[in-house]
């Protein structure tokens, strides 16, 4: 059979036989933004810093650091926070040269010698703990750029699925996993804001990330840092 042929039997669109529709299923704006929050949370719980401290640890195999993959969203925010910039010792060497010079007259010959000394400065990573400590300060911006960074992407996917034609878009309310996570977690008051209705968007500029959050990862991306600091200080360059 000649390829036209089998061309001219194919050629309908599988569309004319089948009905096809796309949907995209997405929840309330302002309760999806708390749920993001809520996902973000939940991962430093999952073991994310562990993860990315795993990647950099491997940095001379796999060239993590400067790879597109640690540009990924939590990736970056938290290499960033691992490797903060470190302290650093000047050392400074001193090196001797001699250089000499001979002058010939018709009577003498002289020969003048010159010493000249070089200064060059190294520097080596403070290894002193308490210097290259990450902050609580570090920490939280760590947190809220993460969380960011998440609702900016929701935001642009959302927006692109609301624009294309063969998408039907359905908001509903919707149970996740990660609100049922928030139920089970004991909240104090300052943390109140975490529980608002869809309707109190306002209080969403308000959130904070909540103190055992901060002590959570404050005391583990230490360790983490230090680890690294000691076996991988190239990272810090």
């Amino acid at each position: 059979m000649k390829f036209s042929t089998q061309k001219d039997d194919y050629q309908d669109s599988i569309a004319d036989e089948y009905d096809f529709r796309t949907f995209y299923l997405s929840g309330d704006r302002s309760k999806m933004h708390i749920t993001l929050n809520n996902r973000c949370e939940a991962m430093f719980h999952m073991g994310i810093l562990e993860e990315v401290y795993d990647l950099l640890k491997r940095d001379k195999d796999i060239h993590f650091k400067n790879s597109k993959s640690s540009e990924s969203i939590g990736y970056r925010e938290i290499t960033d926070l691992l490797l903060k910039p470190v302290i650093r010792n000047n050392i400074e060497n001193e090196n001797e040269n001699e250089k000499s010079t001979t002058t010939t007259t018709t009577t003498t010959t002289t020969t003048t010698t010159t010493t000249t000394t070089t200064t060059t400065k190294t520097t080596t990573i403070n290894l002193k703990e308490s210097l290259n400590q990450i902050e609580k300060s570090d920490v939280v911006t760590t947190i809220l750029n993460f969380q960011t960074s998440n609702r900016n992407y929701y935001r642009r996917q959302y927006s692109w699925f609301k624009k294309e034609k063969n998408f039907e878009c359905i908001i509903k309310s919707l149970e996740l996993p990660f609100d049922e996570w928030q139920k089970n977690r004991d909240l104090k008051k300052e943390e109140e804001i975490r529980t608002c209705s869809p309707k109190e968007t306002k209080l969403i500029s308000l959130y904070k990330p909540s103190k055992e959050l901060i002590k959570f990862v404050l005391e583990n991306s230490n360790k983490l840092r230090n680890s690294l600091i000691q076996s991988n200080p190239e990272l810090f360059d």
